[in-house]
Parts: C-alpha cells; structure tokens; sequence
C-alpha cells in the first residue's frame, strides 16, 4: 500500500500530515481504526461531506486510488488517495513508521 494524497481541512499543528499516514499505515496493518479522537473510515463516502471533498474523492478515483478518510466525531477532516501494492517493506517496519 502506497499514500500518493493526504488532503485535510485542519492546521498542521492540529494532527501534522505525517501523523495522518502514520494513522493510516497503523489502521491498514492491524485494523485498528480509533486513535483518540480520530478514526480511520474506509468503508464508502460518509453521509454528510461537503462538496469540496466529494470533488476530492472524484479526482482522486480519476486517478486510480482507494480513498480512506480521517474523521473527528461526525466530521471528515481529511482524505486520503492510497494504492494497495506489495506491503513488504510496510510490514517489515520500514515505511510509516517513526
């Protein structure tokens, strides 16, 4: 699985991009999909989102990606554009990984 897309409403200082993947490659690992008050969502396009992220979720099935989201209680606060691919070098620990 490759990120090639992080697109999220909220200041870096809030939840930095790189904790965003790190979320992300944690929830594709073990299915862990809560980390404290996010929660990884993969299943379809929630109910609810605006217009700019369903522009961003079409662009990015354009593009030949899986699309998961970040959200915050009700409230989708980021997208993601991902492939699945070979996950050796993910599993291994070597990428997503701080």
């Amino acid at each position: 699985m490759k990120i090639y897309d992080v697109f999220s409403n909220v200041r870096e200082e809030e939840l930095p991009l790189r904790r965003i993947e790190d979320y992300f490659h944690e929830y594709y690992l073990s299915g862990q999909s809560v980390f404290g008050n996010y929660q990884i969502v993969t299943d379809d396009v929630p109910p609810g989102v605006d217009q700019d992220t369903l522009n961003c979720v079409r662009e990015l099935k354009g593009e030949g990606r899986k699309v998961a989201f970040v959200a915050s209680g009700e409230k989708i606060i980021a997208v993601i554009g991902y492939k699945k691919g070979n996950d050796s070098a993910l599993k291994a620990g070597r990428i997503g990984t701080n």
